[in-house]
């Protein structure tokens, strides 16, 4: 984490408070627009609210910035999800 918001984005998400999130995001991003950390973490406020196509969508951008990224890890993990829960709406 380079930018000194991404630790304050980090906090603010582990305790719950997307509103702060949101705001720092939308803050940082007027200057960190081709930063893979701050997609990341976006995707990871998306994620807690249940956006999950924004959510991948922001893991596909931050893995397109930085192929390192841990938003491949969140990509996967929630592609897994979304297809498990797709399966069960096939079962009602």
């Amino acid at each position: 984490m380079t930018h000194p918001l991404f630790h304050s984005i980090s906090q603010a998400l582990e305790a719950g408070n997307l509103a702060e999130a949101q705001r720092l995001i939308s803050e940082t991003k007027t200057t960190e627009q081709s930063n893979a950390m701050l997609y990341f973490l976006e995707g990871k406020l998306e994620m807690k609210q249940a956006n999950w196509g924004a959510a991948m969508s922001c893991f596909l951008k931050a893995e397109a910035l930085d192929a390192d990224s841990p938003a491949r890890e969140c990509r996967l993990m929630l592609k897994d999800i979304m297809e498990f829960y797709n399966k069960d709406m096939f079962n009602q």
